[in-house]
């Protein structure tokens, strides 16, 4: 089921941020550090539900995404969006508190990647890299 949030998300135009975590705790996070970026936060708790959204889903600057989920961890939650969302391009920003480690990273760039995050999040630096994402979704829109 797709949150109500979802089904208006992208309609006053602003780009859509999805928030792929199991934690309820994580997504405020993400939803507090976004609050003030011109984005529509659509934030879900597994990577199946986050899936099926991608694949109707269209104006996605960015997907965020936890690598330690139960069902569908990070790695596979990537894999299904590359493979079945409507823009399989969609940028992929992992994010992580515990896996550091040079072949953990390198998982995570094959499985679709664009840029690994380590938990705490620096607000500074998350809020950047966002904007730098939405504003490339911008640009590519114009083309």
């Amino acid at each position: 089921m797709i949150p109500s949030d979802a089904r208006k998300a992208g309609l006053n135009g602003a780009p859509i941020v999805v928030a792929i975590d199991d934690r309820p705790a994580n997504l405020l996070a993400i939803q507090a550090l976004t609050e003030e970026l011109d984005v529509r936060l659509v934030s879900f708790t597994s990577g199946r539900s986050a899936v099926e959204y991608l694949t109707r889903a269209a104006n996605v600057a960015l997907v965020l995404l936890d690598v330690r989920m139960p069902e569908m961890d990070g790695f596979e939650t990537a894999t299904q969006i590359r493979a079945s969302a409507r823009d399989s391009s969609v940028p992929i920003i992992f994010m992580t508190a515990i896996h550091q480690d040079d072949d953990y990273v390198d998982r995570a760039y094959e499985a679709g990647a664009v840029d690994f995050l380590l938990k705490p999040i620096q607000p500074r630096i998350f809020r950047s890299k966002i904007r730098i994402f939405v504003e490339l979704q911008r640009h590519r829109q114009q083309l």
